[in-house]
């Protein structure tokens, strides 16, 4: 899904898997990282695989400097309903 700001893309994702959601906005900048309101580096420990792996993508397309990205990383450590369903199970 896009939306038009200023006659500039705005891009949104959502990732889900297990009890986490990853939000990711990308919108026109000069490469910035945002991770859960920190920069990209102190957040990833400026470990360079996994800033990589988080430009790659726009790497691939030439727009590592023209989009900035946004995330929202959110996960539960304990979930009812798999509790339950673990229970059942046995």
């Amino acid at each position: 899904m896009n939306s038009q700001v200023k006659n500039k893309a705005v891009y949104w994702g959502t990732g889900r898997r297990k009890t986490s959601v990853a939000r990711v906005r990308l919108i026109p900048g000069n490469g910035q990282i945002k991770i859960n309101g920190r920069s990209g580096d102190d957040y990833l420990n400026f470990n360079p695989l996994h800033i990589n792996a988080v430009k790659a993508p726009l790497q691939t397309l030439g727009l590592e400097t023209s989009y900035d990205i946004f995330v929202n990383v959110y996960w539960r450590w304990f979930d009812w309903s798999s509790w339950s369903n673990k229970t059942r199970s046995c």
